[in-house]
């Protein structure tokens, strides 16, 4: 081999050895894939100055139904920085592209991914890139990443800043919808206005509200769109008073699209007592009750009270006293809520008070077939009196007792 034609050769090899650490060096100014999890490593370094969001979604979740076409837009910012790149992915748990996308202004579809196909001028501190994806006909959670770089534009990779995309969970389901209010428990008023709460996806037309007093006989109460999830009912006045009430929520065009309230709730109005609490006179270690009746017992709420004070746990249409004491003996009355409140009639407990012998009998002596007479004196209330001789009962229920 002669002199020239090795020179050749090593000319040939360093323009060789140049040109591939020229194209190292160089920024992927027509795009490139494989970035959206593992991060633009070839350029600059992560950055919090890069940021990278989808124009309106502001949470990290968000559901489609099978088939459906959306379309997003994916903002790379930077305050500095003149140009920018992207690569966006939509994968399953496995890592396979699911889906379809397509690209938009900005992007390029490679191997199953979006990737810029070429520099993307900043201007107002963003770029955008805009692609559509259309859902898989199969249900199922998947995941979209994009990573973001915003480039210095010097033609190499140095001062390059990158960013990730909060990773976005989509879900692709049928239509559901989900009562959230009322769900049980609450006491609504007839006449008055509540807000019926709900959760829906995928629902295309209206959401039909229904009320049931029974579980089987079901009326309209209002046919709306899904959004907003809420619909102010107005209570007619008319309304039937119960505490067996549930709502119903369906897909207006699938009734087997539908959700209950979990428990009942009450529609309630004043209370009405139908039997007042009664006094009661009792001895010290007796028990002793009060009770009231409402129009609709187990759909108030009840709160006794002594000498006008509330009496802790004391919250049912009874209250018992289990073995009364003298500091038992007061006033007691029951304050009973539906929409407004109402308190029962306020009744007294009497505690007797206990037997207290005030003058014994004394000893007496006596002649033959003479009279005596033996007596004690005693306080307390509806005293009675029982003599005995020699340990049995003599007839009469008198303070005295004569013999002769």
């Amino acid at each position: 081999m002669n002199k020239q034609t090795t020179f050749f050769r090593l000319a040939i090899l360093a323009l060789w050895i140049i040109l591939g650490s020229a194209t190292t060096a160089l920024g992927y100014s027509s795009g490139i894939t494989g970035q959206a999890q593992n991060g633009c490593t070839c350029h600059g370094g992560q950055n919090n100055g890069t940021t990278v969001t989808v124009q309106g979604i502001t949470g990290t979740e968000i559901t489609m139904a099978p088939s459906e076409s959306r379309t997003f837009v994916v903002v790379v910012a930077h305050g500095t920085q003149p140009k920018a790149g992207t690569n966006i992915t939509i994968k399953n748990a496995g890592g396979t592209n699911v889906g379809t996308l397509s690209a938009g202004t900005g992007l390029q579809l490679s191997g199953g991914e979006l990737t810029h196909n070429t520099k993307r001028d900043i201007t107002g501190g963003e770029a955008t890139f805009t692609f559509t994806w259309t859902a898989p006909t199969s249900t199922g959670t998947y995941t979209f990443r994009a990573a973001g770089n915003a480039v210095n534009n010097d033609g190499g990779t140095n001062g390059d800043q990158w960013n990730f995309l909060n990773t976005i969970s989509i879900t692709v389901s049928g239509p559901t919808v989900n009562l959230t209010t009322p769900n049980g428990g609450e006491k609504l008023c007839r006449g008055g206005q509540t807000n019926i709460t709900w959760a829906a996806t995928n629902i295309s037309g209206n959401i039909k509200l229904e009320l049931t007093d029974d579980g089987t006989n079901y009326t309209q109460i209002a046919s709306v769109s899904p959004t907003p999830a809420t619909y102010a009912w107005t209570i007619p006045g008319t309304q039937a008073l119960g505490n067996t009430y549930k709502i119903r929520i369906s897909d207006a065009s699938n009734a087997s699209v539908n959700d209950v309230s979990d428990a009942n709730f009450s529609i309630l109005t004043t209370p009405v007592i139908t039997t007042q609490p009664k006094p009661d006179t009792v001895c010290p270690g007796s028990p002793s009750s009060f009770s009231v009746t409402t129009d609709i017992p187990s759909g108030y709420t009840y709160q006794w009270r002594k000498n006008g004070n509330n009496i802790t746990g004391a919250t049912s249409p009874t209250y018992s006293i289990a073995s009364a004491q003298s500091g038992d003996g007061a006033s007691y009355d029951v304050v009973v809520t539906g929409c407004t409140t109402l308190t029962s009639n306020a009744v007294t407990l009497i505690v007797n008070s206990p037997p207290s012998i005030t003058s014994q009998p004394s000893d007496t002596n006596v002649c033959p077939s003479s009279s005596a007479t033996l007596k004690a004196t005693a306080v307390g209330e509806n005293l009675t009196y029982q003599w005995k001789r020699n340990n049995t009962n003599i007839t009469g229920l008198i303070p005295e007792v004569m013999f002769w």
